[in-house]
């Protein structure tokens, strides 16, 4: 029987997260694999649509089994002192299969608004719970009910009353910046053109909401002003490969660990088996930046380096 919060239900969690829609097995199909190969490959990938990809990209799929595959990513496991997680994440609920990107910005206004108070975020399973009851609820009540069912960030500013505090610096979506993972400094380029964001105030929290489907996740950055400050990695899935069975939130000092950790979530796919320009989209991500603006704040400035983000097309 499901559980009730908040007007949600959720049933037990799942050790084996589900496909979000028959959109990811299309995907995985469309590179040229059966539906035989993309099952066993979730099977062994305890239903991880990265890591299953990864697998079936370099064709691991045969006499494997998810122990190995853990075994082999020990290297890239993170350091979980610096985890909190929840026993939950958003495979627990009814609807939350497909509410990532809701729930990224539920995270990212509760977040920046506690940061605004001069407050230091201190991450606890019941926070992390819930950002995620209070995401799948925006999802559900204001996205689901008109039919979208894997909604864009614009898509969520602009349907979630909730998230109206929410900014875009240089106006609409102008703070939309994109990468690809074959490029080693993607992401820290993404995070230096945030802070080049002008209409940003030096002393705001920053938030970049990264989305590389099927997935989104969320950054939140320091102030620019701050000489040392902590960033966080807001995450609502698991990642079994890491050790994580819930939803959690990473927290360091230390921007080149953050940037390690994205970099082993989104891994470089290299293989050949499919055409490079499938490829290319697969390891594309878009970061969109947001900051916590006033309602009556509407006029806003380009960023100071309106370079786009070097990307390296190599696949």
């Amino acid at each position: 029987m499901g559980i009730k919060h908040s007007g949600i239900s959720f049933s037990k969690p799942s050790s084996t997260p589900p496909l979000k829609s028959k959109m990811d097995l299309d995907q995985l199909q469309a590179m040229g694999f059966s539906e035989e190969q993309i099952q066993n490959a979730l099977e062994i990938t305890d239903g991880n649509v990265e890591l299953a990809l990864d697998l079936l990209l370099t064709g691991g799929t045969e006499d494997a089994n998810y122990s190995d595959f853990q075994t082999q990513s020990l290297d890239q496991r993170i350091c979980l002192k610096n985890v909190i997680q929840s026993e939950h994440s958003q495979y627990t609920f009814e609807n939350g299969k497909s509410a990532c990107t809701p729930i990224a910005c539920q995270a990212a206004i509760e977040i920046l608004n506690i940061l605004k108070q001069a407050t230091p975020f201190v991450p606890t399973p019941q926070i992390i719970t819930d950002i995620l009851f209070s995401g799948v609820q925006a999802y559900q009540e204001h996205l689901l009910t008109r039919g979208v069912e894997h909604s864009a960030v614009d898509e969520v500013l602009k349907n979630v009353p909730s998230f109206e505090k929410l900014r875009c610096p240089g106006g609409e979506m102008g703070g939309c910046l994109q990468g690809l993972t074959s490029n080693p400094s993607s992401f820290a380029d993404v995070f230096q053109q945030a802070y080049s964001f002008q209409d940003i105030p030096p002393d705001s929290s920053i938030a970049v909401v990264i989305t590389k489907p099927p997935e989104t996740l969320l950054v939140v950055l320091p102030p620019r002003a701050t000489e040392n400050g902590t960033y966080h990695l807001f995450d609502s899935h698991s990642r079994p490969q890491f050790g994580i069975d819930g939803a959690y939130v990473y927290s360091s000092e230390d921007l080149s660990s953050l940037e390690n950790l994205l970099q082993n979530i989104f891994p470089y796919h290299r293989s050949g088996r499919a055409d490079d320009m499938m490829l290319m989209m697969y390891n594309s991500f878009d970061a969109t930046v947001l900051f916590l603006g006033d309602q009556e704040s509407q006029q806003q400035t380009p960023p100071n380096s309106v370079n786009p983000t070097q990307i390296d097309v190599d696949v």
